[in-house]
């Protein structure tokens, strides 16, 4: 694969995993809804009504799926908080991976300029000019390198991400359970 195709996948991986990135964060924000608090009960004449446990879904949907017991919850609340955790470690991969490309652009431009003027009759100009292309080439190949473990760093957080949509998004749970995981119960 040349530099210019794992680049072009590179920006599509980047992509994905901003969209992956929107999708955890509408997750954990629906997710983070509670309903608002009741009125004050009135004085007690009659019986108080058993309340209807309160439901919420993992998705922001419209929690059509089964639901989910609460050891499946748990799974299911640290997997929405892993992938939101690997996702920001991804952007921060990406911002860092272009950086390191402006930064190889920026040296072949200036080797592409400076090439016309090497003397050729001067080995020291020459060995000089080489060991520029040969530390270039050494950022080219850290430059892909890192690309390609970013790449599947990628694959895998949309494989994850799909997992947990299957698992997990849009299936109901109880909102007394959802507190009680957070709370360390």
């Amino acid at each position: 694969m040349n530099p210019i195709e794992s680049l072009a996948r590179a920006r599509w991986h980047l992509l994905l995993a901003g969209i992956l990135g929107a999708f955890a964060l509408q997750s954990a924000t629906a997710a983070d809804k509670s309903t608002p608090a009741s009125p004050p009960a009135k004085a007690a004449a009659k019986p108080a009504k058993p309340t209807k446990a309160r439901e919420g879904s993992l998705g922001g949907g419209s929690a059509s799926g089964p639901m989910l017991t609460k050891d499946e919850l748990r799974q299911c609340i640290a997997e929405q908080d892993r992938l939101k955790k690997e996702t920001g470690e991804v952007v921060a991969t990406q911002q860092k991976l272009a950086k390191d490309r402006a930064e190889l652009e920026r040296v072949s431009a200036e080797i592409d300029a400076d090439k016309p003027k090497v003397d050729l009759s001067n080995k020291e100009a020459v060995d000089a000019f080489n060991a520029r292309l040969q530390a270039k080439g050494k950022l080219v190949t850290d430059y892909q390198a890192a690309a390609a473990q970013f790449n599947d760093r990628v694959d895998k957080l949309d494989a994850d991400d799909k997992a947990f949509t299957k698992n997990c998004k849009d299936r109901r749970y109880f909102e007394d359970e959802y507190d009680e995981i957070k709370a360390g119960k």
